[in-house]
């Protein structure tokens, strides 16, 4: 199965909205880069393209066919502030990301752990 037919990044989506001309890439995308770097094990985004850029794969596991540039995805999420993104509600039972965290964990990682995030692709993309 896909990371992207999970759609794991559907509240971000729904939720994101930043007042941005989309030139090459949405302002969701470019959080989603953001978000896929620190996944893969990003310690800042200046890793961005040296580690999702350059790793096709992992752009294609999370539904992209191509990854927005470090300065671009900086600049968008230097635009996500309180008032240009809807704040979730902090309760887990309202919050649907919770749910997708609960349903990943109950079916597919459930006790176990992963040396690095690629065994982890592997396994949900199976």
């Amino acid at each position: 199965m896909k990371l992207s037919e999970l759609d794991l990044l559907a509240p971000i989506r729904e939720q994101v909205k930043i007042a941005q001309k989309t030139i090459k890439d949405t302002p969701f995308e470019k959080v989603s880069d953001a978000l896929t770097s620190i996944l893969a094990g990003a310690t800042g985004l200046v890793e961005v393209n040296t580690l999702l850029r350059s790793d096709l794969a992992l752009q294609v596991a999370f539904g992209r066919s191509r990854c927005a540039e470090q300065s671009v995805v900086q600049e968008t999420l230097s635009a996500c502030t309180a008032t240009t993104v809807t704040q979730p509600p902090y309760s887990p039972d309202v919050n649907p990301v919770e749910h997708v965290w609960d349903e990943l964990r109950e079916k597919y990682v459930h006790n176990r752990t992963f040396s690095s995030f690629h065994p982890l692709i592997d396994l949900l993309c199976k």
